[in-house]
């Protein structure tokens, strides 16, 4: 049998998968300990007299009067695998702890222990056949995590032989980490507090049970300034805890293909000892059968419903609605008519969004938005067929698309983020777990900012129609500009739900002249809605065309095609040769594919290679591009406040204004640091004799390096009139908490210039490029490449090519000595030989030079003292690296 054939044998046993061996590690634990037959306890049918029954998958019997919820277990919901999926339903409307988030999906069983019955959740990293002679090794080293035990509280039915216990026992404890959560969002240990939880909100249907439980936090060590607490003492979090059977179904699996985007769910084999590799990766899917299956084009017998949540404004839904129904334009391409349908949530509905039988579009509120959107999947983690999925709109976003700078300064300050993270905050998300919780990137679960990081750029469309006066303050954005942002972010999301995974390739597929020509872009703006996609914003209103684009990319449509078209094949060896000849395709430029790992430096700076796999660019010429948003940040920046501001506006907003136009000019120019040591990169088997990695050449890289120099040494865009300067004030409006929005009164421009420059300066010159600019250049028949000496000259000639006689000058010369310094004397930086033995040599050219301008008469105090720091910084320096020899 091929090990592929092999594969799919493991695949389709659903539930029995590794069973063997997991039985074992409980045979293991316990040590083959038998149940005694208890004589004597508590009648069963005394103990629910007084309880109201909620009968379903699981049985429960609500007693009111003791604030009792009994769950029934039947002896063959034993040792069987059922889905734990939770959600948060309430939060505290701020720092990423919001209604509706996903918070958990896990495989967990039951079993019976003496009398008590045990809840286990499954580890399904680790596999083996069931029944192989290996099963039992993967029992015995890769454990289980048992995660309550509840008590028999009685004695078993005595028709069904059922048991009854306590859901408090498992479902009043903290499964999901909202506690961790709290203190890594608050930054303030919460603990449970046992005396104000309780479970309501219990409903059970045949597939499915349904479970509310309030959990109260509280803290002794409060942080202030969470405005949206009244007391951060304590706060209440709902949860709601879904628990169904895995269900069987007729789903085929289909293996992960690296050449299109889909969110996998992928195990460890073992008992395969054949060379290759270990690893099972299926996409997750839908599972969606063909009515007719010998029609080209046939409805599903199941399509994907969509129910659109009632707490969506009204004035929103019908563009929502035509952003997911854009998908069946793909789906056709597969072979199927209407497979995603959408209907409206009645009034009068009694079931909840977060009730796992429907697949959701809700309308969530915060008082600062976390994420904008996102769309979380469950699937099964024996097959990867998708389950359920839920999309969650932040209500602030639509307010913020292009009013975001109104409602107060950004407290990053205008600095530039870590590029070794992606935007989204560290720990928003709880931690995946089960199959997905080893995946890399957002292979795990639909991590996406892409909401709101359009909604801050739509800032550049009103700061732009205002400063040219096409537009009066406080006036309404234009409907054009609302419906295309809904509908873009709406049909990502779905994606999302779908399957894909970020496309960051994606915004390739027209040249920069044609990107506001509109008959260019009927047929699309981007290659795909998977993309990181920003406003497309003209220097000029009379030229503007589409903001965003109005339909699906080539590769949207594609890689739909390579997911949902049937291939009939009844093994996964078959299925994958059925798909190749879509998959092959991938060549084609408009369907090329990168990703989160491809995009983010996620193994430290300098780790991302390509610069055509980044966020936030429109066109297939990059540099084109960034002059354009460099000069869109000029001109906003420019803007006179008397055309920004209403009458009733305080300065904080023009303030704010400037801020994000101050920020779009710094990640426009930390874009371009990339080129340096640029590869592009490749996604295609070697059987296709096409290299992984294609390097730029040394003009190409020259090229977008001269554009940093001259972003990063332009005084112009900073000449900014004093007149201007003191406009930028701090406002006067109070928090709730009764703190200011700003903790400076004046816009510390130079300050924030001096952070940003040395953040570009240290992500130009992290070990990782260094390393691969040295390497490349270092390659037979590489003339023409870009030397480390060159990369390092480019910079360092114009910022030391005079003493620095002002405050801008004395901060950048300042920054570039403290990055060679920390290449020459931080070892943890690792820096290679070449960039150290440069990095010295630049610090023995400053010390010189820092020698003749000390020497020279006519330096005011400040300039000498400048001088004076670093002649001693840089002699502390070299003597530590002497001292080291």
């Amino acid at each position: 049998m091929s090990r592929v054939h092999s594969k799919l044998a493991l695949v389709l046993v659903i539930a029995g998968l590794a069973q063997a061996g997991q039985d074992g590690m409980m045979d293991v634990r316990m040590g083959g300990r038998k149940d005694a037959p208890k004589k004597d306890g508590k009648d069963y049918a005394e103990l629910i007299k007084d309880a109201d029954v909620v009968a379903g998958l699981f049985t429960l019997y609500h007693d009111r009067d003791k604030e009792t919820v009994w769950m029934e277990i039947l002896p063959a919901q034993l040792d069987h695998d059922f889905i734990l999926s939770m959600t948060q339903e309430t939060g505290i409307g701020a720092r990423g702890v919001l209604s509706g988030m996903p918070a958990g999906h896990d495989i967990i069983r039951f079993h019976k222990v003496g009398e008590s019955i045990q809840v286990i959740q499954r580890n399904l990293m680790f596999r083996a056949a069931e029944g192989s002679a290996t099963a039992p090794m993967i029992a015995r080293n890769f454990s289980d995590s048992p995660l309550a035990a509840l008590k028999i509280e009685c004695l078993p039915h005595e028709e069904r032989g059922s048991w009854l216990v306590d859901a408090s026992a498992l479902f009043l404890k903290d499964l999901s980490g909202v506690g961790h959560r709290l203190e890594r969002r608050l930054d303030s240990r919460y603990q449970m507090d046992d005396e104000l939880c309780w479970l309501d909100h219990l409903q059970s249907f045949p597939a499915n049970t349904e479970i509310g439980a309030s959990l109260a936090f509280s803290t002794d060590k409060p942080k202030q300034g969470w405005s949206t607490l009244n007391d951060p003492r304590s706060l209440q979090i709902r949860m709601r805890y879904s628990l169904s059977e895995v269900p069987e179904s007729s789903y085929r699996p289909r293996l992960a293909d690296p050449r299109v985007g889909y969110f996998q769910t992928g195990w460890r084999q073992f008992g395969d000892d054949r060379p290759g590799d270990p690893m099972i990766r299926l996409a997750n899917r839908w599972n969606l059968e063909k009515k007719d299956p010998d029609a080209a084009i046939s409805e599903p017998v199941e399509p994907i419903v969509y129910w659109l949540e009632n707490a969506i404004p009204e004035a929103y839904r019908d563009v929502i609605r035509d952003g997911a129904l854009s998908w069946n334009k793909a789906f056709e391409q597969a072979g199927f008519r209407n497979a995603l349908v959408v209907k409206q949530m009645p009034d009068s509905a009694e079931w909840d969004p977060a009730d796992i039988r429907y697949n959701t579009i809700r309308w969530i509120s915060s008082s600062e938005p976390s994420f904008g959107a996102m769309g979380p999947s469950q699937v099964n983690p024996y097959t990867g067929e998708i389950l359920n999925a839920d999309i969650l709109i932040e209500a602030d976003m639509v307010r913020r698309a292009g009013w975001g700078w109104r409602s107060g300064v950004d407290p990053r300050g205008g600095m530039l983020p870590d590029p070794s993270l992606p935007p989204m905050e560290e720990g928003l998300l709880p931690e995946a777990s089960g199959t997905q919780q080893r995946l890399p990137g957002s292979l795990s679960h639909a991590s996406c900012q892409h909401a709101l990081l359009g909604a801050q750029a739509s800032d550049w469309v009103s700061l732009s129609l205002l400063s040219e006066g096409a537009m009066e303050p406080g006036g309404e954005i234009p409907w054009e500009y609302v419906s295309q942002y809904l509908y873009s972010m709406t049909a990502h999301e779905v994606g999302h739900t779908l399957g894909l995974r970020h496309n960051f390739r994606g915004s390739r597929l027209l040249p920069f002249d044609a990107l506001h020509d509109k008959a260019a872009t009927a047929d699309g703006l981007v290659n795909s809605v998977m993309e990181y996609d920003p406003p497309n914003v003209a220097l000029s209103s009379a030229g503007q065309g589409d903001y965003f684009t109005s339909t699906l990319g080539p590769y949207d449509l594609w890689a739909i095609r390579w997911g949902y078209t049937p291939t009939g094949a009844t093994d996964l060896e078959s299925d994958r040769a059925g798909m190749e000849a879509i998959a092959s395709e991938s060549t084609d430029p408009s369907l090329i594919y990168g990703t989160d790992e491809d995009a983010y430096d996620v193994y430290g700076w300098g780790s991302a290679v390509d610069p055509q796999c980044r966020i936030f660019d429109l066109s297939s010429n990059e540099l084109a591009w960034t002059r354009h948003q460099l000069a869109l940040a000029g001109k906003l920046m420019a803007a006179d406040p008397a055309r920004l501001l209403a009458p009733d506006d305080d300065y904080l907003v023009y303030r704010s204004a400037f801020q994000r136009s101050f920020g779009l000019y710094w990640n426009s120019a930390q874009g371009l640091v990339r080129y340096a040591g640029a590869m592009r990169t490749r996604r295609e088997p070697a059987s296709k004799g096409l290299a992984p990695l294609d390097p730029y050449t040394g003009q190409e890289q020259r090229e977008a390096l001269q554009l940093l120099v001259s972003a990063l040494l332009d005084p112009s865009p900073w000449q900014i009139p004093a007149r201007r300067l003191n406009q930028l004030g701090q406002g006067y409006r109070w928090s709730f908490d009764g703190s200011t929005e700003v903790e400076r009164v004046d816009m510390p421009l130079h300050d924030l210039l001096a952070i940003n420059r040395e953040r570009i300066l240290q992500d130009l010159f992290a070990p990782r490029r260094l390393d691969r600019v040295s390497e490349l250049s270092a390659r037979p028949g590489a003339e023409d490449a870009l030397g480390l000496d060159e990369l390092f000259a480019m910079f360092s000639d114009p910022i030391w090519a005079e003493t620095a006689r002002d405050l801008d000058g004395r901060a950048l010369q300042n920054a570039h000595a403290s990055v060679m310094i920390d290449l020459l004397t931080n070892e943890k930086l690792a820096a290679g030989r070449d960039a150290r033995l440069l990095a010295r040599a630049e610090l023995e050219r400053i010390a010189r030079s820092v020698g003749q301008w000390q020497a020279q008469r006519g330096s005011d105090r400040l300039t000498q003292a400048h001088l004076s720091d670093l002649a001693a910084r840089v002699d502390a320096a070299l003597k530590l690296e002497r001292d080291r020899l």
